[in-house]
């Protein structure tokens, strides 16, 4: 059966070596890497560089801040 480029090209992107390999360590190894906080604080959030209101239109009119500072949400 010959290969044309198109059929190795399709093989060889929908079928990985390592997709389906098999965890060698044992349970005990395997079971350490789930111990412990499974999440991570939020960072902290940025000030806004600009006052978003909104007309009767309801189109945004953006408000920037007077020398620099930033506005209060």
């Amino acid at each position: 059966m010959l290969l044309t480029i198109s059929d190795f090209l399709f093989l060889s992107l929908t079928f990985s070596r390592y997709a389906r390999m098999r965890d060698s360590r044992p349970w005990s190894d395997r079971k350490n890497n789930y111990s412990g906080p499974q999440f991570t604080y939020p960072p902290e959030k940025a000030p806004p560089e600009k006052l978003i209101k909104w007309n009767n239109e309801g189109s945004p009119i953006f408000e920037m801040p007077a020398e620099g500072g930033h506005i209060e949400p």
